[in-house]
């Protein structure tokens, strides 16, 4: 039997407050020693405007007389929910669009998420749309999104099939970035779960919602949760929308945690769902006392956690208990994936990504990608000549960093 006790996280007082108004928690006065300018910090990383607002908006008036930056986003909730309504359009005309031309579409987290955890589809603020398509409709859906008027942005190159085939195979991406009128839809090929989940499994399992009269597919809640898990770890739960997320899903019981953790075990990434757990419960502002997961049990004694689990998941738990403890440290700083701290968080990661066999690895490195695509602009049936020109502009970029 494994057995640890860790201490719970240490909050700033600007961190709490903004915690407890989301959460909706008594907040009986303001703290006299609050530093506004970091709250409004903490508040543009942490992006829970529209719930920090509604929490706000529950306070008497008078309560917020003397603070002028409480007062301003209380005053801006129409802006968020008009940003929100902005998304909900554009996802249910992308959705339509998509079930006109007869590819199947998966909406990833978004509205649909947001009506599912807060009752209201403008409660979970983002900058973006996820949807998802199998790889095989993925060029339709590319093909299907600049017939909207969509233009692809960071990738400009990829305007033909055999070009985003080709990014395809050889990318670390999943994805291809789309903007219309300033809002950006991330399409998909895959979760960042890797080649732990098809395409049409998820299909199998979709839940189908009406959003604007038009029926919407998303991920089940069984598939849902741990793609939610994954996200927020490879970011090291620097943004407390992913928790606060995975605590709504907690707090309503939308999925079976031991089914989840075997699910995740099934895929590699079977770690990171008792992180999850631990990092919400060393953080004392959310409202739990306790946690079960298979031969896992952890609950808070005073102002510490303890942790203990069979052999069984020892491993996983002695893991989850060093990442969460690195995670904390990072909460109150910029998402900055080059950090030492986060690179040192990366380093005790579990590695979940499958490895290919090696000669299809040392195929895909004679494939073309898109700087050769910028470098050379050729039309498909002449896709072939890339193959031969690849090497030259490999020792081109290794001599002169790329430059003509």
């Amino acid at each position: 039997m494994y057995e640890k006790t860790i201490p719970c996280y240490c909050v700033s007082r600007e961190l709490e407050l903004m915690l407890r108004l989301a959460l909706l928690l008594p907040v009986e006065q303001i703290p006299e020693d609050i530093d506004w300018e970091r709250f409004r910090k903490v508040m543009k990383k942490h992006r829970i405007y529209p719930l920090v607002i509604r929490g706000l908006r529950r306070l008497p008036a008078q309560m917020l007389e003397a603070y002028p930056v409480l007062r301003e986003y209380r005053s801006r909730q129409n802006y968020y929910v008009n940003e929100n309504l902005k998304l909900i359009r554009v996802l249910a005309y992308v959705a339509r669009a998509f079930a006109e031309a007869g590819i199947d579409m998966i909406s990833m987290k978004g509205p649909l998420l947001s009506m599912e955890l807060y009752g209201d589809p403008a409660m979970r603020t983002s900058h973006d749309l996820d949807i998802m398509v199998s790889p095989e409709d993925f060029w339709r859906g590319c093909k299907c999104l600049m017939d909207l008027g969509f233009e692809i942005i960071e990738e400009p190159e990829l305007t033909t099939e055999k070009r985003v085939r080709a990014y395809m195979r050889v990318s670390p991406n999943n994805h291809c970035v789309f903007r219309l009128d300033n809002v950006l839809v991330e399409l998909h090929w895959r979760t960042t779960l890797k080649d732990g989940i098809s395409f049409r499994d998820l299909w199998e399992n979709r839940d189908t919602k009406l959003l604007l009269g038009v029926p919407v597919s998303q991920m089940g809640a069984a598939d849902k949760l741990p793609h939610l898990i994954d996200h927020a770890a490879d970011h090291a739960f620097m943004r407390l929308r992913w928790l606060l997320d995975l605590y709504e899903f907690q707090r309503k019981k939308l999925a079976d945690w031991d089914r989840v953790l075997e699910d995740m075990g099934r895929i590699g990434n079977r770690t990171l769902l008792p992180e999850a757990l631990l990092v919400m419960l060393r953080l004392q502002v959310l409202p739990m006392e306790q946690i079960c997961v298979g031969s896992m049990r952890a609950w808070r004694e005073g102002d510490q956690v303890r942790v203990c689990c069979g052999e069984d998941l020892r491993v996983d738990v002695e893991t989850a208990v060093e990442l969460s403890s690195l995670a904390w440290p990072m909460m109150d700083r910029d998402l900055d994936r080059d950090a030492p701290e986060f690179q040192a968080y990366l380093k005790q990661m579990p590695v979940m990504e499958s490895e290919k066999p090696a000669m299809e690895r040392i195929w895909n490195r004679f494939w073309p990608n898109v700087e050769d695509f910028a470098w050379f602009d050729l039309p498909d049936w002449l896709f072939w000549v890339y193959f031969i020109i690849r090497p030259f502009n490999w020792l081109r970029r290794k001599l002169f960093g790329g430059k003509e």
